[in-house]
């Protein structure tokens, strides 16, 4: 090839040009194209964290919102199951019942809690031996407690007792009612009533995790 001529030397011109725009691609073209996919790829993740934020951000405010709520819940649960025997409260409980029945304290005649138990465990079992494991119970630590409430008073007056201890504010599940006349009758003078139920003791709750 003559490379004087005019068409080789248009040849080696093209050539020259195409190798001058393959390494400009290279050399910038193409990094920045690269740079370019790159940024929309960052974009598109941003977009699916800021939308990941924004529903975990909307469940939050709803869990603030119910919070409110859920301590009330909490505070009723706490007041129906106590974490402790809590006895000069439950005590309290029945006497408001008695006033507001008409019958006055004196005329409570009995009122015996006996000693918490433990749902599912035998109390007359030893104890068990360090190391090993515990014998199971019922619902969590669940324990129950045997009440005898006793009172004296009219028929219409121990009636509402037993209404007012079914709806006090702590749970108490009356297992047995007696009840016996002393004079006369039954309609207007007094009677006896003896009520045996059962209260509870639950674990306390847990808080509510904080957002």
């Amino acid at each position: 090839m003559n490379l004087k001529s005019a068409p080789a030397t248009l040849l080696l011109g093209a050539l020259g040009l195409a190798l001058l725009l393959g390494l400009g691609w290279m050399a910038l073209i193409g990094p920045a194209m690269g740079a370019i996919g790159e940024n929309g790829d960052a974009r598109l993740a941003a977009q699916d964290r800021a939308g990941a934020m924004t529903v975990q951000l909307a469940k939050l405010r709803r869990q603030a919102e119910e919070l409110p709520e859920t301590d009330r819940q909490a505070a009723r649960l706490t007041e129906m199951w106590p974490a402790t025997a809590d006895q000069p409260g439950f005590f309290a409980q029945v006497s408001d019942a008695a006033t507001d029945a008409g019958i006055g304290l004196e005329d409570v005649t009995v009122l015996s809690p006996g000693a918490p138990q433990r749902v599912g465990v035998d109390p007359g079992a030893a104890p068990a031996e360090p190391g090993t494991e515990a014998p199971a119970v019922g619902i969590g630590d669940l324990a129950v407690q045997d009440v005898t409430i006793g009172a004296q008073g009219t028929y219409a007056e121990l009636s509402t007792l037993l209404a007012r201890l079914e709806k006090m504010p702590r749970a108490f599940l009356i297992g047995s009612v007696t009840l016996g006349a002393e004079t006369g009758d039954a309609e207007t003078d007094a009677l006896s009533l003896t009520v045996v139920g059962r209260t509870f003791v639950a674990p306390p709750l847990d808080p509510p995790p904080v957002p």
